[in-house]
């Protein structure tokens, strides 16, 4: 017996309720899932992901938000949808920690120039 039902016709019946209900729930999914796609490529196109590297404080946090959304809507796994909008999944993790100490915003990136004159060439030089 599965879950206290007896054999027959009511098992076929409850069984039967069972199934429909999930083919219901998949069809809502299924659903959830295509508005998700079309937030998702919204929000690609909005926010330039794909062209350029690095985002604003507040583009960080509409990402964050957005998942967050998406996965109290739906109960898909926070790494299968950053994996369905193109983004690491260690990146996704970076900026929660990141946003937990109110450091999301990006210091401008220093490059390391090897052939720029150090301070004491400066002091000699210039």
């Amino acid at each position: 017996m599965i879950d206290g039902l007896k054999p027959g016709k009511k098992k076929e019946k409850k069984l039967s309720k069972i199934e429909q209900e999930l083919i219901k729930e998949n069809e809502r999914l299924q659903a959830v899932i295509i508005q998700v796609t079309k937030e998702h490529l919204e929000l690609k196109k909005s926010m330039g992901i794909g062209v350029k590297s690095r985002f604003s404080e507040q583009e960080k946090q509409d990402i964050l938000a957005f998942i967050a959304h998406i996965k109290k809507l739906t109960g898909i796994s926070v790494t299968r949808l950053i994996k369905q909008i193109d983004m690491n999944v260690s990146t996704y993790y970076k900026w929660r920690q990141r946003r937990a100490l109110n450091r999301l915003s990006d210091k401008k990136p220093v490059g390391r120039n090897p052939l720029r004159l150090l301070e004491w060439e400066k002091e000699i030089f210039i």
